[in-house]
């Protein structure tokens, strides 16, 4: 039997195995009916356990509970220790197709039908932290994660709710960029006009570092990003996206002109404001000109694009726009020498971009499995907008590597009332199983 790595819920392996399509499927879904409390209740009390990285006590007690979990479905379970914490987030991203798996098993056990693979689960819980100590793992315990193809369980399901099948997602990195005025705030009144407005000048900086249509200036920016292959061309004009739909349901009345179709908009690298700061505003708004303005940005990577390089443009373009940059707040000397100042504080960490072929032979049983259960073809994206860390772990196993999420689109991932549909939940069990036996 060929091994499946499971991971973020899960990292899989999988052989093909002919003839277990739509009547299997049936059964999967008969079971799921007739058990969907049962089901609920174990997803119920999995979140009852909080699950914030920086908490690691109950981030120990979520890995012992789905350690437990595991061993009920016949998993030899074991923690994998490393510097932080071990080797369980919410209810859409990512403890539902955790629980979901562990349905599918059970459903495919009651049909008679065991997985066509054998199975390799991890469970990182420090995925929403970038996990730092994920690939540093990969020397200790290479031997318990050999494979031939890692399935990741995670990220949204395609907004027209048909099963989707990625085979990509973005990287990212962050930065703060902070451009500095007087040295502390002074009278709006008696000193507008004279001293610079340091969030203007930011308000400046970001305007010449992205056009109106939202194609980003910064020189070299999209440099080596290849025009798509036919095949991938196809791929991407064959994803059923509804841009009407998501237009309402983000309540806004247009996408960016530079890019007007969501599938060819994540084929390029972002530069996107996440955040901005500079005083006070609403109630404790003052008539001052600020200290200094601050803008948090994110840059999300394609394939062939590396965080080095982009923040290198970056940093230039902020010079070539006349700003001096320095490490830490400016000192009485640089202040009386550079009539604009900068810093640019970049994260500690990337997460790079990662992409495996559509044709990848391991890679495409997963949708032939999908089509054959399902009686249509999967929803084939070439790469998900988001990011999972987890490309450096893919490089160092050698593996390919492929999304198969469950969850509604509409989950307000990472954001407040994080949300599961539970129709989505269950139709996931049905994919995760039609997956298992592939």
């Amino acid at each position: 039997m060929k091994k499946l790595t499971v991971v973020l819920a899960v990292v899989l392996w999988i052989p093909a195995m002919a003839g277990q399509g739509k009547d299997l499927r049936a059964q999967v879904a008969a079971w799921v009916t007739a058990n969907q409390q049962v089901i609920i209740n174990e997803l119920v009390e999995l979140l009852a356990i909080p699950n914030v990285a920086a908490d690691t006590a109950n981030i120990r007690r979520n890995a012992e509970h789905l350690r437990a979990m595991l061993a009920r479905r016949g998993f030899t379970s074991e923690l994998l220790e490393t510097a932080g914490n071990p080797l369980g987030r919410s209810a859409s991203d990512d403890k539902s197709p955790i629980v979901a798996i562990c349905a599918a098993l059970d459903a495919l056990k009651a049909a008679g039908s065991p997985p066509a693979s054998n199975i390799r689960v991890i469970l990182d819980g420090e995925e929403e932290a970038s996990s730092p100590n994920l690939v540093p793992a990969i020397d200790k315990y290479r031997d318990k994660l050999r494979a031939d193809l890692m399935i990741i369980f995670d990220g949204p399901i395609h907004s027209s709710g048909r099963p989707t099948v990625a085979y990509g997602a973005r990287g990212i990195v962050t930065l703060d960029l902070t451009v500095f005025g007087p040295r502390v705030g002074v009278h709006s009144g008696n000193y507008g006009n004279w001293v610079p407005n340091p969030a203007q000048r930011l308000a400046a900086l970001l305007t010449s570092m992205k056009g109106d249509d939202g194609r980003v200036l910064v020189p070299g920016f999209y440099d080596g990003v290849t025009a798509l292959a036919a095949d991938e061309r196809m791929m991407l004009d064959a994803v059923p996206d509804d841009g009407a739909r998501m237009l309402q349901t983000f309540g806004i009345s247009s996408p960016e002109s530079a890019f007007p179709k969501l599938q060819d908009a994540v084929q390029f690298p972002t530069l996107n404001v996440r955040g901005l700061s500079s005083a006070h505003v609403g109630a404790g708004a003052r008539t001052i000109i600020p200290d200094r303005a601050t803008a948090a940005i994110d840059i999300r990577l394609v394939k062939e694009t590396a965080s080095a390089d982009l923040l290198a443009k970056v940093r230039a373009h902020v010079i070539a726009q006349g700003f001096h940059l320095v490490n830490d707040d400016p000192d009485d000397q640089t202040r009386a020498k550079y009539p604009k100042i900068a810093r640019i504080a970049v994260s500690e960490t990337a997460t790079a971009a990662f992409r495996t072929s559509p044709l990848d032979p391991q890679a495409r049983t997963i949708a032939v499995a999908l089509e054959r259960a399902f009686g249509t073809p999967p929803v084939r994206i070439r790469t998900l907008g988001g990011t999972v860390p987890i490309a450096p772990f893919i490089e160092a196993l050698g593996l390919p590597a492929v999304l198969v999420p469950i969850v509604n689109f509409d989950n307000n991932q990472h954001e407040e009332n994080e949300n599961l549909r539970l129709g989505h939940f269950f139709q996931g069990i049905e994919i995760i199983a039609a997956v298992l036996m592939s």
